[in-house]
């Protein structure tokens, strides 16, 4: 049973991933345009490691082939993976127990995604040629958001007003 973020990750790759498929269609009609997507942009998308990830991802996620988003804890010294809890009901932060002090804290660790073909694909380490700061699945959806907003906008160049 998929969590609040699991499910929110989920939603984030279907909706992320249809952005190439609404372009890729918009493009067809205009000679420019389809030289900037097939030449530039639709190569770009495929061998980035960032958005080739998402890109799998969303397909192993959307047909239930795989999960992508593993939940871990710590609780001092011990670490707990792949637990069977809803991440939303779980406290974060340090406990005062009696005559104890506990440190929890909780976070999804990504795994690798796998295409059709059975190629596996790590969670990316770069974007651009440049390294990712952040690597948690937040920090890669924010930087996928950005690129795909600056895609829309220099699709927006094509369309003749």
């Amino acid at each position: 049973m998929a969590d609040a973020f699991e499910q929110a990750w989920f939603e984030f790759l279907v909706t992320l991933n249809s952005v190439p498929e609404i372009l890729k269609t918009g493009v067809r009609s205009d000679a420019k345009a389809r030289q900037w997507w097939f030449a530039n942009k639709d190569p770009e998308i495929r061998t980035d490691p960032l958005l080739r990830y998402l890109l799998h991802a969303r397909g192993g996620d959307f047909h239930g082939a795989e999960r992508l988003l593993i939940l871990r804890l710590s609780e001092g010294s011990h670490e707990y993976r792949d637990l069977p809890l809803d991440a939303s009901t779980i406290p974060h932060g340090i406990f005062h127990i009696p005559d104890h002090v506990k440190q929890v804290s909780m976070w999804y660790e990504l795994q690798p995604a796998h295409d059709i073909n059975g190629n596996t694909f790590d969670p990316p380490r770069r974007h651009l040629g440049s390294k990712l700061l952040d690597s948690s699945a937040v920090g890669l959806a924010r930087k996928a958001l950005d690129y795909y907003a600056g895609l829309i906008r220099e699709a927006e160049s094509f369309v003749v007003a």
